[in-house]
């Protein structure tokens, strides 16, 4: 990052470059649509043959702002997509097939969210003290002790996986993980409007960003509540319909009326 002649009161601009291979198109997407939130900051997106670039700008006063919302974002992408990437991998080889079925997603959802407080504020640092933004070069060389840790979780999964297990036990392992990624648990609200269907952290008033992982969209849904270490979830009628059977079996689901799902989303930020 540096500081150049521009805009603003202190007549100074602050500038860095976020970069990433261009085999990863969802994460690029991702990405760039959060920059795009950051009311701070203006950007510009560059390709080579290989790499996307985004160039990010804004008043020297708010550098230290863009910067977290930088590496806020780095961090989602790498604890996400990456590490759903790395999981998927790893346990390619205890499916019957390509296609992931809704328990499996259920489970490699409950992997990636394990530790995920803990593993945010090391990546955090990490990504804060290295000072530059090639993603995937930080995930490559700066992670070795958290891909230690993912590797340990993954190796408890394929020992069980290759026990030829049932769905069943594919879904207490996955009830096991989320009992013990400790934390305060969160009631969640699944509504679906005319347009489409929103993940609603009620107890901490947030809508939750329903990541594209899997090729199923229900199972992204899945992805998402699971992302809210859920206690309980909410759902109507006309949402029922979202919600993966294998999720009902991992954790409470009640459904509510539509009136009092609409109250739950008047009072999301």
């Amino acid at each position: 990052m540096q500081t150049i002649r521009g805009a603003g009161e202190s007549g100074k601009m602050w500038t860095t470059a976020v970069s990433i291979d261009k085999q990863y198109g969802k994460e690029f997407d991702y990405i760039l649509r959060e920059i795009a939130k950051c009311k701070y900051a203006t950007y510009a997106v560059e390709e080579s043959k290989n790499r996307f670039f985004i160039n990010i700008a804004g008043e020297d006063e708010n550098g230290a702002l863009i910067t977290h919302s930088i590496v806020k974002i780095i961090t989602d992408v790498i604890l996400i997509y990456f590490k759903a990437r790395y999981i998927k991998n790893r346990l390619a080889g205890c499916l019957d097939s390509e296609e992931v079925s809704d328990a499996m997603a259920i489970l490699i959802s409950a992997l990636i969210y394990f530790d995920a407080g803990i593993e945010s504020g090391i990546l955090y640092g990490i990504i804060e003290e290295s000072g530059e933004y090639s993603i995937d070069g930080i995930f490559t060389f700066r992670t070795e002790d958290l891909a230690d840790n993912w590797e340990e979780l993954c190796a408890l999964s394929v020992s069980l996986l290759s026990m030829n297990p049932d769905e069943t036990d594919i879904l207490n392992l996955t009830a096991f993980l989320i009992d013990a990624s400790g934390g305060k648990k969160n009631k969640i609200a699944v509504v679906r409007t005319d347009a489409d269907v929103s993940v609603l952290n009620v107890t901490l008033k947030e809508k939750i960003y329903i990541h594209d992982i899997f090729a199923d969209k229900k199972q992204n849904l899945a992805n998402a509540v699971i992302s809210g270490y859920p206690e309980s979830v909410y759902t109507e009628e006309k949402a029922a319909g979202e919600i993966t059977d294998n999720l009902k079996h991992i954790v409470r689901v009640e459904r509510l009326s539509g009136s009092k799902l609409t109250g739950f989303a008047g009072q999301i930020k």
